[in-house]
């Protein structure tokens, strides 16, 4: 079973950075804080890891799209800038 823990006197700053970052990222507030503080302990998901290696990938494999589409584009398939 997971634990529970309650931080408390969090400044109002603090809070709506973390909205903020939990928004950019797509996900909970909750999830954001799990990773920022296993980042800080050294301790890792290993869903979590495998999650941004996809993501990584998935990444990768859209920007060498991107640039196979630039290329054919462009003047003998070199990419413009």
């Amino acid at each position: 079973m997971a634990n529970q823990l309650t931080i408390r006197s969090v400044s109002e700053e603090v809070k709506e950075r973390l909205k903020i970052l939990s928004r950019s990222r797509g996900q909970s507030v909750n999830a954001t804080l799990l990773e920022i503080l296993e980042a800080a302990v050294g301790v890792e998901d290993p869903r979590r890891v495998q999650k941004a290696i996809a993501e990584k990938e998935r990444l990768y494999r859209a920007y060498e799209l991107m640039a196979a589409e630039e290329a054919s584009r462009s003047p003998g398939g070199n990419p413009s800038r």
